[in-house]
């Protein structure tokens, strides 16, 4: 009987020592998972940080030409005597549709940033 107890005694210790191994084998699969999971989403955090401070370089960009643009376009539009010749006049109509696209691709350039981001 005591002989049977032993050896019951021994079979469930076997038993639990390799339940541990095999537990700590799949905690420290799940760990290196987590680990990669953790290293994946710092990648693409990064990723898309660098993504909207260029969308913002893109933005500034467009907001300077724009200024720009508009700056040329009211120096032209203030001379005191007006264009000097006719194709003066046709141009500064050219820069006022330019400086318009412009404005339109600055503010689609932005609410593509924003909504991007978010």
């Amino acid at each position: 009987m005591e002989q049977q107890l032993a050896q019951t005694l021994e079979e469930t210790t076997a038993q639990i020592q390799q339940a541990n191994v095999e537990a700590s084998e799949k905690v420290a699969k799940m760990q290196e998972e987590v680990q990669q999971a953790k290293t994946k989403a710092s990648e693409k955090v990064a990723r898309m940080q660098k993504e909207v401070h260029d969308m913002k370089e893109q933005i500034i960009l467009g907001s300077d030409v724009a200024s720009l643009v508009t700056l040329a376009v009211e120096a032209v539009s203030a001379s005191p005597h007006g264009p000097a010749i006719p194709e003066q006049d046709f141009m500064l109509q050219e820069e006022m549709e330019l400086l318009e696209i412009v404005k339109q691709h600055a503010a689609k350039t932005t609410d593509a940033a924003v909504s991007s981001a978010i």
